[in-house]
């Protein structure tokens, strides 16, 4: 007997929208002076549900600015930023009333 509101996928929308909200995002940066000038190396890789339900991983070459603003909250520095290291994991979910969540893990 079929479940009622199941998707494909065999999701309800309900949990379908909080899986669809996870973001996990991959970051790191080293930035050290050289006889060349400044040098600064970033990663990113964000790490998603695609419309599939699979979860997929892509390099970034910026970040949007909801990460920018979480990095200089956990480690005072930006991705975009001259100066600053850092690296860590930053997760984005979503809760029933739509309210983010945003938890920095360095390693």
């Amino acid at each position: 007997m079929p479940v009622p509101n199941l998707g494909a996928d065999g999701l309800t929308p309900e949990v379908r929208q909080y899986r669809d909200a996870i973001e996990v995002w991959e970051l790191s940066k080293t930035s050290e002076n050289s006889s060349g000038g400044r040098m600064v190396y970033s990663n990113a890789i964000k790490g998603y549900y695609n419309v599939e339900g699979e979860y997929v991983r892509r390099s970034q070459a910026s970040v949007p600015g909801w990460v920018e603003n979480a990095l200089l909250q956990h480690t005072g520095n930006t991705f975009s930023g001259e100066y600053g290291s850092f690296r860590g994991i930053m997760l984005r979910t979503q809760d029933y009333t739509g309210a983010t969540a945003v938890e920095w893990v360095t390693y």
